[in-house]
């Protein structure tokens, strides 16, 4: 079980977080995990008609599951190193405690909300302890307050630091994901419909999309959290989301949805059916009376912990998926 820490909710769009935490797994809290069930899956969004659906065998995808740095890897594990690419673009590296140099590690790029940082997002969010020492954990930081949504800045940044540690430590390029929380969904968003081919899967908590694409999306496996409570991020955003990315996957509201782990259900999560890659959507309808309403804007702990495990348990790709062109 891992321990509850102070935490929770960063205020307006990511900053500063409070000191509420609601406990992980089988520990003892004062916070029922729901309070209401969850509503009913958005139906799937209609494909874009201005662009035609896009292949989503029409590209490669990394093969190797040992990237050119195993070998070279540091003997021991790294807990918050700071890495620059790209000449000053900083992000900041954990690798599990019991480091093997020896192992291909996936990889969670963790991006931050609005005018924060790496360093801030990785005192509360802790998603290095969430994947219990089976993955390494990267927090890039903005280039100033906010993400670049309209040009390849941010595209180019996520390229470097693949590249950086592909070459630095033993990696599995098969095996990278992307989480975003508020504004740094906004950006995982981006990077899954420009960077499929790099990603294998991607998870947004309390986010929206701003989908001003000039180009049709490739496909993503796409797990989206967000509470009916969130006041800074809207709940019909969260729901937007997951529309908009069960169309781009063509999934199918007539076809029975997978099996998703025991305690998805007691987590307001559901999967959407027919799809050719996975989207599933988790309503988080908790409220605690005690809370500050700035502390709605958060992914609980209990959804941090079931979005990695998601996550891992995504199996490869049964067809490349096409980078954005």
């Amino acid at each position: 079980m891992l321990v509850c820490t102070a935490l929770s909710a960063a205020v307006a769009m990511g900053g500063a977080a409070c000191s509420r935490c609601d406990g992980v797994g089988g520990g003892a809290t004062s916070d029922a995990v729901s309070s209401a069930p969850p509503g009913p899956l958005p139906s799937p969004s209609a494909p874009d008609s201005r662009l035609p659906p896009r292949d989503v065998r029409a590209a490669t995808r990394p093969t190797t599951t040992r990237s050119p740095g195993c070998g070279r890897s540091p003997t021991s594990a790294v807990r918050g190193e700071a890495r620059k690419v790209l000449g000053d673009r900083t992000f900041h590296l954990w690798t599990p405690e019991s480091f093997d140099p020896a192992r291909a590690y996936p990889v969670l790029f963790t991006f931050h909300g609005w005018s924060s940082s790496g360093r801030g997002l990785e005192k509360w969010f802790k998603m290095q302890d969430y994947v219990a020492g089976e993955a390494i954990v990267v927090y890039p930081d903005s280039a100033g307050n906010a993400w670049d949504f309209h040009g390849d800045r941010d595209l180019d940044f996520f390229d470097a630091m693949v590249a950086d540690l592909a070459g630095a430590y033993c990696i599995d390029l098969t095996r990278v994901y992307a989480f975003g929380f508020s504004y740094g969904g906004k950006i995982t968003h981006r990077l899954g419909c420009n960077r499929p081919e790099a990603l294998r899967g991607i998870a947004v908590g309390g986010s929206d999309w701003r989908t001003n694409e000039r180009h049709a999306c490739g496909q993503v496996p796409v797990i989206i959290v967000h509470r009916t409570s969130d006041a800074s991020e809207p709940v019909a955003w969260g729901r937007a989301s997951a529309a908009t990315w069960a169309g781009i996957n063509q999934c199918d509201a007539a076809t029975a949805p997978p099996a998703l782990p025991a305690d998805a259900e007691a987590l307001g999560c559901k999967a959407y059916g027919g799809c050719l890659l996975p989207v599933v959507y988790c309503e988080d309808t908790h409220v605690d009376p005690s809370w500050e309403p700035s502390w709605n804007h958060t992914v609980r702990e209990r959804h941090r912990a079931f979005v990695w495990r998601w996550l891992a348990a995504l199996p490869p790709a049964d067809g490349p998926r096409p980078p954005a062109q």
